[in-house]
């Protein structure tokens, strides 16, 4: 699957998927019909060709498998898999059963039975003995700006966040595909970001402050829509200050567990209205994730990014620790080393440039 934003739109073509490619300097095409971009389109035709990797992408959740499970890695357009069969199948039942039986309302789709697993397997579950009465009632759920104030304390406060403008991560990238990479991140203030790795070739995500690029294996393509969004998100040097301006309607509904700690969980709206959800540590007040929903065909594909292993670097907390997960694939950012404040080379965020 390619690595989409930050880490995340290059994986397809990395293993073999392949996209459309653009030219360097092309602003992207207009968004064709599937059958019209893509080899033997049966089921989605009419269906937008931008839609139609993240309705790759929900089914590969759903099921937990990857794009072999169906199609001919070395031409996905052949129909010798009988799975491919089976699933142009199985759309058309959820489809008759969304458009019969919910007016057309996206309510069933492939997870409703396969929950992760092919084929499908629900067991009923044990019911759960109560013992009533015994617990303490939680106390009140303190305010989102509270929360997002403590946030900031528990980094480091305003002065210490402020005096670093820079900053410079390198580790090692793990797939949930099986492959691992050296990773480089490379930040500067006030919202400049560039992401790369190395695979079959360099792998980037690049925002200048203005405008964000994706480059991969094929090309430089320019960033948009929910993409540039989220590499602008990436981008914010001084988010810990600015949680506030940037996330103006917020609200805290409730608690969860966020990997066996109790966490406050804010439900969360940007400046552009896009919804997000943003958990926090109840004992340290850290950052542990951030999650936001992609639309697909299907529904909904929730994807997050979390922070763990916060160590002090120059006077401010830092993850060294950074997940970026989805249902169809996940990638990990085990940092080694960060230089903050360094010198950043006058080209670091330029626009990539192909070799020949």
């Amino acid at each position: 699957m390619p690595l989409r934003t930050s880490p995340y739109a290059l994986l397809i073509i990395a293993t073999g998927l392949g996209l459309p490619a653009a030219g360097q300097d092309q602003a992207p095409p207009p968004d064709k019909p599937a059958e019209q971009v893509y080899k033997n389109i049966q089921i989605f035709k009419g269906l937008p060709s931008s839609e139609l990797m993240s309705a790759m992408f929900f089914m590969e959740g759903s099921l937990q498998v990857n794009c072999g499970h169906c199609h001919v890695w070395e031409d996905f357009s052949k129909d010798e898999k009988p799975s491919k069969r089976t699933a142009r199948d199985m759309i058309r039942m959820v489809r008759q059963l969304n458009e019969t039986q919910f007016q057309g309302r996206q309510l069933i789709s492939c997870n409703t039975c396969h929950r992760g697993q092919s084929p499908p397997d629900a067991p009923l579950p044990f019911a759960e003995v109560s013992d009533a009465g015994t617990g303490k009632a939680d106390q009140a759920l303190p305010p989102a700006e509270e929360v997002f104030r403590r946030h900031l304390q528990a980094v480091g406060g305003r002065e210490a966040i402020g005096k670093i403008h820079s900053r410079v991560m390198k580790g090692t990238r793990f797939s949930s595909e099986g492959w691992n990479s050296a990773v480089e991140i490379t930040r500067e203030a006030p919202n400049k970001f560039k992401d790369t790795f190395k695979l079959q070739a360099v792998f980037a995500n690049v925002f200048n402050g203005t405008r964000g690029w994706n480059q991969d294996n094929h090309s430089v393509r320019p960033l948009g829509g929910e993409d540039l969004a989220r590499v602008k998100e990436d981008a914010e040097f001084y988010r810990d200050l600015e949680l506030g301006e940037m996330f103006p309607i917020a609200r805290t509904a409730g608690k969860a567990k966020l990997n066996g700690k109790d966490s406050f969980v804010v439900e969360a709206k940007s400046v552009e209205g896009d919804r997000r959800q943003l958990c926090f540590d109840a004992a340290t007040g850290l950052l542990g994730r951030i999650v936001w929903f992609e639309p697909s065909p299907f529904g909904l594909i929730p994807n997050a990014v979390e922070y763990a292993d916060y160590r002090q670097v120059d006077g401010i907390q830092v993850a060294f620790t950074i997940r970026h997960l989805r249902p169809d694939y996940s990638l990990m950012d085990e940092i080694t080393s960060i230089e903050q404040n360094g010198p950043i080379a006058a080209n670091t965020f330029e626009k990539p440039v192909m070799a020949k």
